[in-house]
């Protein structure tokens, strides 16, 4: 039955060719034209998207230029900034030593200090008994008996 079927729509469109020859070429004709202004826009977006292409390789390439670049731009800057910490540390520790042995001077100094005070007022102290004897002796010579 499937097969009488489809011999049966066969015969059906191979008879309504024969009988309307010029109909079916003009649909075909019309077709041809659409087609082949749908390959001239499918060529024309072609050439746009090959173009695109060519545009977008450029720029990928631009940047991945830049990016060459700014690695290593960026491994200089950390090479130099780990070289600069380095540096950095050794002057600290250096000032450091620096400020330690000052700050041991300054305590020596401070030391010597309290004791030129001392030694200041032990004189001081001497010199004025000294000078109290003396006036009193002094005195005491000059006063009659």
């Amino acid at each position: 039955m499937k097969q009488k079927t489809s011999a049966f729509i066969f015969l059906f469109f191979l008879f309504l060719g024969a009988v309307h020859p010029e109909a079916w070429f003009l649909a075909n004709s019309n077709e041809l034209d659409r087609l082949e202004k749908l390959w001239e826009t499918s060529q024309s977006n072609r050439q746009n998207w090959e173009s695109q292409v060519q545009e977008l390789r450029m720029k990928a390439e631009s940047l991945n230029k830049d990016s060459q670049l700014l690695n290593s731009q960026l491994r200089t800057e950390r090479t130099t900034t780990t070289s600069l910490r380095k540096s950095f540390e050794v002057y600290a520790i250096g000032q450091s030593r620096v400020l330690s042995q000052k700050e041991g001077e300054i305590g020596r100094i401070n030391n010597e200090l309290a004791r030129c005070k001392v030694q200041r007022n032990i004189l001081f102290s001497i010199v004025s008994t000294a000078a109290f004897v003396i006036i009193t002796l002094i005195l005491l010579r000059k006063r009659p008996h």
